[in-house]
Order: C-alpha cells, then structure tokens, then sequence
C-alpha cells in the first residue's frame, strides 16, 4: 500500500517496472527499506553534542546540535523512532566497569563507517628459497552477487622476479603500486549496513577482522571560537591566569581528594614552583605545609600548598572559580563536566595536565614511556570520567578497567590513555610526567589529530527501541559520545510527517 500510495501522488514519476514485476522480484522490501531506513541507534546509546554533553539517542531532537565527522557542528533536521533487532559493535580490546568504551548498538540497517587496511606488499619464495615475486596487497570494494551487496575485498598485483626483472626493481614497482592505491584511496570508508556486516563477517571472518572502527577527535571546532565557553573565560579573566594555568590549578584541585576546597592544593615537589608562580599571578601566596618544609623538599614526594589570599584581597579568586564552574563538591553534574570539555584546547589540555601531575603513572609501552595511568576510588569516578572524556577530545584513545576489591575496600578505577603525540604537549609540571612526542612513533600511535583506528566484534541482540535522526552535514556522519565515526538516518518526507 505504500508503494501504491507513492505511485499515486507522484512519488517515483521515472518508475519503468511493472507491479507485478516488483512483487514478483521481491522489490517491494528494498522499496521499502529504502524509505522508512531505520539507520538508527538503540535508544540509551550515548552521541556527543555539540555543547560538550553526552546525549541519549532517545533524547536527541529536532534542532539538537551534534558533530560531524569533521569537527563541524550538525543540526539534526529530522526524526524517526520504532523498535527493530539489534547489532552491537564492541571494541575488542574494552575492558570491565562501566566506564569501559562499549562500542554501539545499532539497528540492522544502520550504516557503519569502517576503514580498510592499507595497501601492503609481500614476497612469495620458490623451492630453492628464492623470491620468485613480489605481490601488492591492495584492498577494495566489490558486489558480490552471492551476499548481495558490496562487501571489502583484496586485489593484488604480482610482480615477478626473474632475469629480466631483478628483485629491487619487483620491490619497487610492487611498492609504487601499493603508495598508489593509498594516496588514491586514503579518505575511502566502506560504508555498510549492521546485518550485512554481520554475514559479511560468518562468510569472510578473516577479512572481517582486518576491518577497522574510526574515531576523531571528540571535539567542535567552534569550541576554539573566542565566543566559546564564557564561564571558563570569565573565570580566567577573575583569576589572572591564562586558559592553561587556570585548567592545569584546577586539574590540581580535582584529583586532590584531601582537598576540602581551593585553599590548599596537594602536588608533586616538582610542582611547587609552578603553584607559587600561578599564586602570585593571582594576588595570593603559595605556602608550603610546615612539616612537608622540615622534611626537605626533594624526590618525588609530594606536599601540601596553602593559598592565602593577600592583604586586603576579599577572598580566594581561585576559590570563587570552582564555584562558579560547579566543581565545588568534586562531583560535578553532566552539565559541569561539559562545560569543562567544551572549550578552547589550551584549557582543555592544561586540566587533563593537572589530572595527571597529580593522579597519573606513566606506562610502559616495549619499556619506553607511551600512555598514562590514572587511579580512582569509586567515589571519584567522576574524575576519571572527566579525565577519558578529555583525553578524547584531543584525539588519545582511552581503556578503563574496574580494579578487584579486597574484603570491604570500595572499588578503584584505572584509566590507560595513550595512543597520540597530542599526549606530549599538554604541558605537564612534573618532569617525570611529560611523554616526550618520540615515544608515540610506533604503529599504535597517531600524529596530533589524527584518527584512531580499532579492531572490533559484532553480535546479535534482542529488539529494542532506536531512534535515527538526520543531520545536516554533508557527508551524514555523526559522531558517538566517544568519537566513533557513524552514518546518520536518512529520513525521507513521509516519515519526517509522521515523526514530528
């Protein structure tokens, strides 16, 4: 009836096929699918807006602001809500606790946005151990009638190794081909339905595991516009401190749970000198605890600053920041802890620093220095919340785990950040806390901005409610609450009617 109802009103006006023809052929259902396009997400998945906040699929509405797959902020334009079976991407590597990356789950027909393995060469050996070619591992994309639909593929391209051809000039044309077909293709993505991943992945499970997630950096470029977050700029303007300093302070004061307020700051010995520098920035002094001065600051302990305010000044401006920003209680709501990662870089990168001076251990990653580990009781996980959450928006991929509890001691939180040389320039205090951009050079590393790539599984699940939504970029990518690139819901007029 709806196909009938489209012909009717002039829907398809270039239709050259019979009724009879399309039932027979089983159109109908593509007709269908290709009008209601439930390329949606179950209802409590969490996508990331453009003020900061993490919000529900179900809560997301017409005019709600999300971001692109570019950084740009996206209206979305449309709306549509049903229920229908469900598929969950999980990354391989997520650990336990609920704060633990669980991927996303989506309806059948939602579009997951993967990246392809890059071009590879290799070399194939005769009987007597001699290179006897050497081949161009280049991936694609092709229809397959048997599945149908396009699914990934591997083409190659042989180059052989004898008298004519020497080995070096095999190796380098197999090696120009393979450049080729990367630069050709850098930007590709295969854009593919949940359940056609899924029978992608039963019939071709090897190649299915070469398949990767994307993220970007989770984060708006309009957090960098001088009109962007007004509360953390007002609070910098009351302190004297630049959007650095004010982020590395308050990063301080968070991760110090002794700390009742802003008045007394707990950091590593090598940190000092930064406090009182900041301290006199603000009109106060930076005193140093009277038994942490007797014991001789030195090693890698770490003391308490008082911040008294000076002579005549009313109160701690420091103090009056923390309030104003809501980070009073050290519990902070979700509209605080948005309204912290939802800014200009600079402060961004100066509160995790602060998170990390205080809280973080450097890992180890083939015994050089490549991530941090950062340490929460429960009670704090808010901390650690905050912390990840910031890690992703500079493009760090982040792994929690929930740590056993022995006896009646309350839970702890672990935090392993790493995988980008944005790391190395956040501008940390302590010393022995800065990674230096080395470090991150190995495959497991991104540049500074750079995408990050993850392996994945998928699995069937039990029907649920989902809600997909249009949005207006372009390129109809969206990105989930940590990062990961998704297609949008493509909600043609009919629906749009009856979703609004």
């Amino acid at each position: 009836m709806r196909l009938l109802c489209l012909c009717r009103h002039g829907k398809i006006p270039t239709l050259k096929i019979s009724l009879i023809q399309i039932m027979r052929a089983h159109l109908w259902q593509k007709i269908h699918e290709s009008v209601v396009m439930d390329l949606c997400l179950r209802d409590d998945q969490l996508v990331l807006a453009a003020n900061g906040a993490h919000v529900s699929a179900g809560d997301v509405k017409v005019g709600t602001t999300l971001i692109d797959d570019t950084g740009a902020a996206c209206a979305v334009t449309a709306i549509t809500r049903g229920t229908a079976d469900m598929y969950h991407f999980q990354p391989t590597a997520a650990k336990g606790g609920d704060l633990a990356a669980k991927g996303f789950v989506c309806t059948p027909n939602h579009i997951v946005c993967l990246r392809l393995p890059a071009a590879t060469t290799h070399e194939a050996v005769d009987t007597h151990g001699r290179v006897a070619r050497v081949v161009a591992v280049l991936p694609a994309v092709v229809y397959e009638q048997q599945l149908g639909f396009a699914r990934y593929t591997q083409h190659t391209k042989v180059f052989a190794v004898s008298e004519a051809q020497a080995l070096a000039a095999a190796r380098a044309a197999a090696a120009a081909a393979a450049a080729s077909h990367a630069a050709a293709h850098a930007e590709d993505v295969w854009e593919v339905s949940a359940s056609n991943f899924y029978k992608f992945a039963q019939a071709y499970p090897a190649l299915a595991r070469d398949c990767r997630l994307y993220a970007a950096p989770a984060a708006c470029a309009d957090w960098e516009s001088p009109a962007a977050a007004p509360a953390v700029r007002e609070a910098a303007a009351v302190t004297g401190l630049s959007l650095h300093e004010l982020g590395w302070l308050l990063g301080v004061y968070l991760a110090d749970s002794q700390a009742a307020d802003a008045s007394c700051v707990t950091v590593d010995v090598s940190a000092v000198h930064r406090v009182k520098k900041l301290a006199a920035k603000m009109g106060m002094a930076a005193i140093v605890a009277p038994q942490d001065v007797s014991q001789g600051l030195t090693g890698n302990a770490t003391c308490q600053v008082v911040l008294e305010p000076a002579r005549g000044q009313a109160a701690n401006p420091l103090q009056a920041a923390v309030v104003a920003l809501g980070l009073a209680s050290k519990c902070p709501t979700e509209a605080a802890v948005a309204t912290l990662v939802a800014t200009p870089r600079e402060f961004r990168n100066g509160l995790l620093a602060g998170l990390v001076d205080t809280t973080a251990q450097c890992g180890t990653g083939k015994g050089q220095q490549s991530a941090y580990v950062l340490t929460q009781s429960a009670e704090h996980k808010a901390m650690l919340d905050l912390a990840v959450r910031l890690a992703r928006s500079i493009g760090a991929t982040c792994s929690v785990t929930e740590q056993p509890c022995a006896g009646a001691e309350p839970c702890r939180y672990a935090a392993r950040i790493g995988g980008t040389a944005a790391l190395g320039d956040i501008g940390c205090a302590v010393p022995s806390k800065v990674l230096p951009r080395e470090v991150f050079s190995g495959k497991a590393c991104q540049d500074s901005g750079a995408e990050l790539q993850y392996e994945f599984t998928v699995e069937r699940l039990p029907p649920a409610s989902f809600t997909g939504f249009e949005v207006s970029s372009s390129r109809k990518r969206f990105l989930m609450a940590d990062g990961t690139v998704t297609h949008n819901c493509q909600v043609f007029d009919q629906v749009r009617w009856h979703s609004l």
